[in-house]
């Protein structure tokens, strides 16, 4: 609920504040906020539950853009160097302390240039219901399985420096059980990625479309038809549509 001024990240340490990046400008245009201010209540679930999501909105399908608090678990993996930051891929908050992510964004990355952003929805706008969240990453766990050459084993962990306080529009996703078996049933997919193949353009939009989970071996024949020679292996879930 409090208002903050964005400026020049260099004079938040002048004035003996910390610079936030609520204005999607990295360290050079940043939230110039007061070195001991409360965490604001504004939004707050206490005992929230998984999977779960507590702001109304209508329904969206089919690559379209999602409604705000739509997608509570949706985290941004942000990449960032000292003049420069970029939303590199997405990842799901799982746990008050843990994103899963995709091995090959983080695999060669330092963890200490690592971010991890929660509540997103536009990357350009500021003046959204409740503001994003952005954390430090305390380490980064790449699955010793995995391999660049054929994106097997393509998982990862991150820990953030300090637990999440789950809020209206940050909300963990609840993990699958072993054994679970999802063929035939719709999965959701969402990030600021490309909305078609080979397309240049990113949207600033949160993104989510809904796809049906396939066999593998089916998946396979459809890359195959393609002319694309894919590696599926069992441990990966194949979705998508023809």
């Amino acid at each position: 609920g409090s208002a903050y001024s964005c400026g020049l990240g260099v004079s938040c340490w002048i004035q003996g504040k910390r610079p936030v990046d609520l204005c999607n400008g990295g360290v050079i245009w940043s939230c110039c906020v007061p070195r001991n201010a409360e965490p604001s209540k504004e939004g707050m679930v206490k005992d929230a539950l998984c999977g779960r999501t507590y702001l109304r909105n209508s329904k969206v399908v089919g690559g379209e853009n999602a409604k705000f608090g739509q997608q509570p678990w949706q985290a941004a993996v942000v990449k960032r160097s000292f003049l420069s930051q970029k939303i590199s891929c997405g990842g799901a908050l799982v746990h008050e302390r843990w994103i899963l992510t995709a091995a090959h964004c983080v695999d060669r990355t330092p963890a200490s240039n690592l971010r991890v952003r929660l509540g997103e929805h536009s990357i350009r706008d500021t003046t959204e219901r409740y503001p994003h969240e952005e954390y430090t990453v305390r380490r980064k766990i790449v699955n010793e399985g995995f391999d660049r050459r054929n994106f097997k084993n393509d998982i990862a962990l991150l820990e953030l420096s300090h637990p999440v306080v789950f809020r209206e529009h940050i909300i963990p996703i609840c993990l699958p059980s072993k054994g679970d078996n999802f063929t035939g049933g719709f999965a959701t997919v969402s990030g600021w990625g490309r909305l078609k193949y080979g397309q240049s353009y990113i949207p600033n939009i949160l993104q989510k479309v809904s796809v049906e989970v396939l066999e593998n071996e089916k998946c396979k024949t459809w890359f195959k038809d393609k002319g694309r020679r894919e590696q599926i292996y069992d441990t990966m879930l194949c979705a998508g549509y023809k």
